[in-house]
């Protein structure tokens, strides 16, 4: 990982947002790999389109930020606090996702493929309460273990994706899910005794 000088790094965002509200005529886009960005505090910050590939955003503060059409591909988002974020067709695949908090966050169309938490993780759980998934959110060969997802909305589908002990509990829009609602919504699932949806 290399590290970047905080005066840079408030160049590049300054550049990347002048991007983004001038419709690509001046500034440049953000393009960051392999940066370590553990602890920044970006809260509230539009980084529509930003790519930030292979950082380390460890116990990075992004509430609120808006990370449409992002690329964090590979990144590290340990502990990371996202919540209220728009991660809205987002680029997430291969991420390392322990403890993220992702509260309120809209994930409209993200994809979440093949995103991980680290074996034996001693992180908290993942924090999905209140978030939206949307029916094209892609939650393929994702590791959502012990996920609280409480009070989500949730139209998407779980493709082999391991929710195993996670809390699905107050996700539903009618009160008790029928059998057959659960089977087909969570046939690709990996679940176990420990996975509470009601």
């Amino acid at each position: 990982m290399k590290t970047i000088h905080e005066s840079e790094l408030i160049n590049v965002l300054l550049q990347h947002q002048l991007w983004n509200h001038s419709r690509q005529q001046t500034g440049k886009p953000a393009i960051l790999v392999k940066i370590d960005l553990q602890k920044v505090d970006w809260h509230g910050i539009d980084l529509y389109g930003i790519v930030l590939q292979q950082c380390d955003l460890t116990r990075a503060n992004l509430r609120g930020v808006n990370l449409t059409h992002a690329d964090l591909s590979e990144t590290i988002l340990v502990e990371t606090d996202l919540s209220g974020a728009n991660l809205g067709l987002t680029n997430l695949t291969h991420a390392i996702i322990d403890g993220v908090i992702l509260r309120g966050a809209s994930l409209f169309k993200t994809d979440l493929s093949n995103a991980t938490q680290r074996e034996y993780s001693q992180h908290q759980q993942i924090e999905l309460q209140g978030a939206y998934l949307s029916g094209e959110t892609v939650l393929r060969n994702t590791d959502l273990r012990g996920a609280c997802l409480r009070g989500a909305c949730l139209v998407c589908g779980f493709d082999n994706t391991d929710v195993r002990g996670a809390d699905f509990r107050g996700v539903f829009s009618m009160d008790l899910p029928t059998d057959e609602y659960l089977q087909e919504r969570f046939a690709r699932a990996i679940i176990d005794e420990h996975t509470l949806f009601r």
